[in-house]
């Protein structure tokens, strides 16, 4: 970080000064001008001597109290916001909204939709006309970019003929929703009759419910009974196959154990003469077993094929029996609900017509401010639309016009932008080694050079990410102040510079710096006595922002003091 002296060798002219407060700094301004008005006097001492011509002036300030601060500052330039004026004037077409399907509610839930048997659902629907975008011509146009202008300036004129449209139209929407209006008082007679025969049906479905529940939830218990002794039967199919091909499996080992030794007896045995019997007998043996131990293969590949068949059949018939299950659960609730739903219909009849005619005594002032809507819309227009004319909303300067002669003019189209000075920004490059001096919020004075006898204030707004500058190898980030709005007349692109405070003393006595001068130590000012003499006076100093300094001793607020200076004559 930079010391104190190189922050205050960055300030402009000095570093600015802010009050304490409003009061403070509207004393502080009063003492200023008074002072400026009042006693700005030169006095001019010539001293003469051989061949010279020099001559030493003398200017009067005053001792001012109040606060001091140094800080860190910046150039930057003024970024004033916009506001758009836009046509605001309703000149939409009147389309209707009263379309509502009646619904009643008892205890909560919905008794409308034709969700019960026997229930009706009564809906008001009233008529409304509908119309291609309208629009208004601009005729011409009496304000340009950069004007002056104020509130109440005309800044365009539109077409005749297209302004007698519009009145006809919003004319023709007054007459449409007064239909409208009539529709829906003779839909709430017929929906408040209808509300009282359903109000009637209600009241009977508490007398057949019980019945109902107990029917529907014995059906799904039927369901899942069969399916369970579906699945009981395929089980008990499915072990006898299992045991059946358990016994083939053996039977197929114990003959191959015999084949095995039919095989080995033929092999072993001589086929012709004596042992030629005995050979034959091994041989026929032999394929007897080999005929048995095929049919046993076949009849373990059937016995297979079955207990997949089987296995197949008992996940189906599983899958019914979860199936039946899960509709016996659901279908439980399902019809609990159901007899609930009944019984509360039965239990708030009461509710459902009050409900139900509430609904169309709210189309019917649905109705009643659509209509109001309409004749508001066309009084506005009549108000509004004085001689052709569009008045301007604000006071200010023109920063761009959006419309051109012959542009049709739509509700919601931008008009024109004017500066906006409840918006004013200004954004200033800080140094990496001075970022840490500076947080959101803080309060900054602010000096425009346009207005340099002015004293703004602001406060920061945003501190936005690092920027390295390759060239100069420095870092720094982008700084946005939101400054105060004074009434003052600012521009975009005004230079500017923001001090941001580091240090600050309230309340002060303090004197320009020019106007001390120091001997031996000791500092001292030209005090102007009571009766107008110049007195040497000692004081002592304290805090300096670079301009001026505090003076703690030797001075009180509104005393004057002479700052000299030699002119070349």
């Amino acid at each position: 970080m930079q010391n104190k002296s190189n922050m205050q060798n960055k300030s402009r002219s000095g570093n600015r000064k802010k009050s304490g407060s409003k009061k403070g700094r509207a004393l502080f301004f009063a003492v200023i001008a008074a002072a400026l008005a009042a006693i700005i006097v030169i006095v001019i001492v010539v001293k003469k001597s051989s061949g010279s011509s020099d001559e030493t002036a003398y200017r009067e300030v005053t001792a001012t109290k109040g606060p001091l601060t140094v800080g860190i500052s910046e150039d930057g330039t003024v970024e004033v916001g916009t506001t758009d004026q836009t046509f605001d004037l309703d000149i939409s077409a009147y389309t209707g909204s009263t379309s509502t399907t009646t619904t009643a509610t008892a205890g909560g839930m919905n008794m409308g939709g034709g969700g019960m048997p026997g229930m009706q659902s009564s809906s008001t629907s009233t008529s409304g006309t509908s119309t291609s975008e309208r629009s208004l011509t601009v005729e011409e146009v009496l304000v340009s970019q950069g004007q002056e202008i104020t509130e109440g300036d005309v800044i365009a004129t539109l077409d005749a003929e297209s302004v007698a449209s519009i009145l006809s139209d919003l004319t023709a929407d007054v007459s449409n929703a007064q239909l409208s209006l009539e529709e829906a008082t003779t839909s709430k007679s017929d929906t408040d009759g209808t509300a009282t025969a359903q109000y009637q049906l209600y009241q009977t479905y508490g007398t057949y419910a019980d019945a109902e529940l107990a029917s529907a939830v014995q059906d799904l218990q039927d369901a899942v009974d069969s399916a369970q002794q579906t699945v009981d039967d395929d089980t008990d199919s499915l072990a006898a196959l299992q045991e059946d091909l358990s016994d083939d499996q053996n039977d197929l080992a114990e003959t191959k154990t015999l084949l095995d030794n039919a095989q080995y007896a033929v092999d072993n045995t001589s086929s012709d003469g004596t042992g030629l019997y005995a050979w034959m007998t091994a041989r026929n043996t032999l394929e007897d077993l080999q005929d048995q131990y095929d049919d046993l293969e076949d009849e373990i590949d059937d016995l297979n094929d079955q207990i997949d068949d089987m296995n197949s059949t008992l996940e189906t018939d599983q899958q019914t029996l979860t199936t039946a299950q899960k509709a016996l659960s659901t279908g439980t609730i399902d019809a609990q609900t159901e007899y609930d739903t009944k019984m509360l219909y039965s239990e708030s009849a009461d509710s459902y017509y009050s409900n139900t005619t509430g609904q169309s005594n709210l189309n019917l002032e649905i109705a009643q401010d659509d209509y109001d809507t309409a004749v508001d819309k066309l009084d506005e227009f009549n108000s509004v639309i004085q001689d052709n004319q569009i008045l301007s909303q604000y006071s200010g300067v023109i920063e761009d016009v959006s419309v051109s002669v012959g542009d049709a003019l739509q509700t919601g189209t931008t008009l024109l932008s004017i500066n906006n000075y409840d918006d004013i920004e200004i954004s200033v490059d800080v140094s990496s080694d001075d970022i840490s001096e500076i947080s959101e919020g803080d309060t900054v004075n602010v000096s425009i050079d346009a207005y340099p006898d002015e004293e703004f204030t602001g406060t920061v707004d945003e501190i936005g990410d690092s920027t390295y500058d390759s060239s100069s190898g420095e870092t720094t980030y982008a700084v946005t102040v939101l400054v105060d709005n004074t009434g003052s007349s600012l521009y975009n692109g005004m230079s500017s510079t923001v001090t941001f405070i580091t240090k600050e003393t309230q309340n002060v006595v303090y004197v320009s710096n020019r106007a001390i001068t120091r001997e031996n130590g000791v500092s001292y000012v030209l005090k102007k006595d009571e009766n107008g003499n110049a007195v040497k006076t000692e004081v002592t100093t304290g805090f300096s922002d670079g301009t001026d300094v505090e003076i703690k001793e030797g001075l009180e607020d509104g005393d004057t003091v002479l700052i000299e200076s030699k002119v070349s004559g």
